[in-house]
């Protein structure tokens, strides 16, 4: 394997020797680059990328961890001057005007920026087959999907075209894909990482996640793009919320919650790799509590239904009047021009979930369905902040299975979606840890997460895990 495919702290010990150069660093990521485009990771590799790592070749390296390092960015997060077409036909043509809040904070650690990635159409999709451009394949079984809806940074840090990947996460969007590919895949705390610049799905369950080659990666980045944003008035100081926490804990005497429930619901390979986790938890001396949520059988139903109400909202700036696709609008109504304009430039994913928005939306049926969905997501706080005053700040979730085949089932697909939403609808944090190999040598994962804000105590955990499994 070639330094592309080393984690940040070894690329950034590399460099600060002078062993090799930021340019060396990003050719092999664009020699890996030429030799897969058949993956579809990338809509746009940047050939600057090249230019700005020569500039940094002639520099003193720097001690921040990113100085340098490649990353590489979900095409729905705004940078200035580039495309962001969101994977969609209706901004095939979109140059966005201003970076968003996180390209800011990226660009003063002077890291180097190799591209847009792909994606399933506007973060919609589990798959990384919905994007308009053309499906990405997974690396490790071109048979198999790569998942989604951030395909392409999973499969840009797998098959080493970039150190890091940007992606976002509204239901298992970042660690779903990670999983599948076999890294490491982040969605931190609701608000803690601004969203500022990233286009909307939806914007009470969405977050910017990170995936990298181990948590302590992830956390480099995360330390770099954290924190309140005066663009973003859902944004907050991960030190605002309780169970903050940005100290090594220990694994001895931590109190972990297990939600037995959910886990009963997954692969035996889930469950395998779950168990894995769990017993080297407890060999390490952790505590732990069974817990009941009592809404384990709805929680699917409270995430579509929040996640389709908010994207038909997010999604009705989009009409062909303002930016991205433009119809010819002679001789038609306005009304004649928004129905043409988001039915050539929506695929048919993106459009069914609008129509079952607008039904729960609908004033007959809001009580019925978007209210209910709001309660079932208090009650879930609720019980966190509970459980977080009873000590039990950390959670252990099942991951997910191996990779599916492209005719997957439903069932795979619902137990896949479950372990997924739960880390949304509660807004707390939530990191895959891709672990055993399944029936055909592909990862099985298991998840780690915790109260609201304890984002970096769920890092340093699993950096923990991460060291004591590679030895096993």
């Amino acid at each position: 394997m070639g330094i592309n495919h080393l984690t940040i702290q070894e690329q950034h010990g590399l460099l600060k020797k002078k062993e090799i150069k930021p340019s060396q660093l990003v050719s092999e990521c664009v020699k890996a680059y030429e030799e897969s485009k058949d993956l579809n990771a990338y809509l746009e590799f940047f050939e600057d990328a090249k230019d700005r790592a020569a500039q940094l070749d002639g520099q003193q390296p720097q001690d921040h961890p990113l100085w340098a390092i490649p990353g590489a960015i979900k095409d729905n997060i705004a940078m200035k001057d580039r495309k962001m077409t969101c994977a969609s036909k209706i901004l095939e043509n979109f140059v966005s005007p201003y970076n968003a809040t996180v390209i800011k904070r990226l660009q003063n650690a002077e890291f180097i920026n190799l591209g847009r990635l792909n994606h399933d159409e506007f973060a919609i999709g589990a798959s990384g087959f919905y994007s308009a451009f053309g499906p990405t394949l997974n690396p490790l079984d071109r048979q198999r999907f790569p998942g989604g809806s951030s395909s392409g940074s999973a499969v840009a840090v797998a098959a080493g075209l970039a150190s890091f990947a940007l992606g976002t996460d509204t239901g298992g969007s970042c660690r779903l894909p990670a999983s599948y590919c076999g890294v490491y895949g982040f969605k931190p705390t609701y608000g803690t990482i601004p969203r500022d610049g990233v286009a909307e799905y939806a914007p009470s369950l969405d977050t910017v996640g990170i995936l990298a080659r181990c948590p302590l990666d992830i956390d480099y980045v995360y330390q770099q793009i954290s924190g309140k944003d005066i663009m973003d008035e859902s944004s907050r100081d991960p030190q605002e919320y309780f169970c903050s926490c940005d100290e090594e804990v220990s694994l001895k005497g931590l109190k972990v919650a297990v939600f037995r429930r959910l886990l009963e619901r997954c692969h035996p390979a889930v469950q395998q790799a779950f168990q894995q986790a769990y017993d080297v938890l407890k060999s390490e001396g952790a505590e732990f509590k069974d817990v009941e949520l009592d809404v384990e059988d709805i929680l699917l139903n409270t995430y579509y239904v929040t996640a389709c109400s908010e994207a038909s909202s997010s999604l009705s700036r989009y009409d062909g009047a303002r930016y991205g696709m433009c119809l010819d609008a002679q001789g038609k109504t306005i009304e004649r021009l928004y129905a043409q304009t988001r039915t050539s430039g929506f695929g048919h994913e993106v459009q069914r979930r609008i129509l079952l928005g607008n039904f729960f939306l609908a004033e007959q049926n809001y009580q019925q369905w978007y209210a209910k969905a709001l309660s079932i997501r208090q009650h879930l706080a609720d019980r966190s902040e509970q459980l977080a005053k009873e000590g039990f700040c950390t959670y252990l979730l099942p991951g997910f299975n191996e990779a599916q085949k492209i005719d997957a089932s439903e069932e795979d697909t619902y137990s896949s979606d479950l372990v997924g939403v739960f880390a949304n609808l509660m807004g707390v944090p939530a990191l895959a840890l891709p672990l055993s190999s399944g029936r055909h040598g592909l990862p099985v994962s298991f998840q780690l997460s915790g109260a609201r804000g304890s984002d970096r105590r769920v890092l340093g955990i699993g950096q923990q895990l991460y060291l004591r499994l590679k030895k096993s």
